[in-house]
C-alpha cells in the first residue's frame, strides 16, 4: 500500500487569507474548486483542505509513475464531507482522510483501490492499527506534533518522528534506521536493505508530521 500525507499550519503568516493572491487559486484550483472557496463560510479551512487532499494525493501518485509533476490543477478534488476527500488524477484516483485542529490541518492518501485496508487499518481515526481482516498492510498517521522549527531543522524533526513511529511498529530501534532519499521519494532503509514500508514526510510553519503503511510495499 502506498502512503501520502500533508501538514498545512493554519496560522502560518502566509496561509491567511490576506496573503493568498488570486492567482495562486488559479493556478491551484480548478474553476469549480474556487467556485466552491468562493460559496463556502468556511473558505478558508475549504481552500487549505483541497490543496492538502492535492498534495497528498501528489506523493501516491509520484511513487506511480515517477514522471508526475505537481500541476495542482491536474488533481481535481471532489469533497465528500469535512473529513473525507477523493481526488482524480491521470494516473487514478485517490482516497483522502482529513483531520484538523485549531492550528492545523492534515491530510493521508490512499489509492482508492487500498481504501478498505487502510480504513480498516486505523487511518481514519489517525491511529496505528492492526488490520482485524488480515491484510498484509498496517497503516499509521503520527499525531501531529509542534515542531517549533523550519526549514532544514523540520526536515531533520520530521525524520527523527518517522524513525520513532516505524521503528515502534516493528520493534527496531530509531537508531538503526536511515532515511534516504530517491527522486524525491523517502525510503527507509536498515543496515543497507530497505525495509518493507511505504513512508511519507511533510512539515510547514510549526509542524511536522509522516504517515507510513508497513508491508504494503
Amino acid at each position: 500500500m502506498l502512503v501520502g500525507n500533508d501538514i498545512v499550519d493554519l496560522h502560518d503568516p502566509w496561509s491567511q487569507p490576506r496573503a493568498i493572491h488570486d492567482r495562486f487559486d488559479s493556478r491551484a484550483f480548478t474553476p469549480g474548486e474556487r467556485a466552491r472557496i468562493r460559496a463556502s463560510r468556511s473558505a478558508h479551512r475549504l481552500r487549505w483542505s483541497m490543496w492538502a487532499a492535492k498534495e497528498s494525493a501528489f506523493k501516491v501518485a509520484r511513487k506511480l509513475d515517477r514522471e508526475v509533476r505537481f500541476f495542482p490543477r491536474e488533481f481535481a478534488v471532489r469533497m465528500l464531507d469535512d473529513t473525507r476527500a477523493e481526488v482524480s488524477h491521470g494516473v487514478g484516483r485517490f482516497s483522502v482522510w482529513l483531520e484538523r485542529a485549531d492550528g492545523w490541518l492534515h491530510a493521508l492518501a490512499v489509492p482508492v483501490a487500498d481504501e478498505a485496508t487502510a480504513y480498516r487499518s486505523g487511518v481514519h481515526g489517525g491511529a496505528t492499527g492492526e488490520d482485524p481482516m488480515g491484510a498484509c498492510a498496517r497503516v499509521g498517521r503520527v499525531g501531529v506534533e509542534g515542531s517549533g522549527a523550519r526549514g532544514d531543522r523540520a526536515s531533520v524533526r520530521v525524520r527523527e518522528l518517522a524513525r520513532a513511529a516505524v521503528g515502534s511498529v516493528m520493534n527496531i530501534s530509531p537508531t538503526e534506521i536511515e532515511i534516504v532519499t530517491e527522486e524525491g521519494i523517502p525510503i527507509l532503509r536498515r543496515r543497507d536493505e530497505r525495509l518493507p514500508v511505504d513512508l511519507s514526510l511533510s512539515h510547514h510553519g510549526r509542524f511536522v508530521a509522516c504517515a507510513w503503511a508497513v508491508g504494503g510495499l
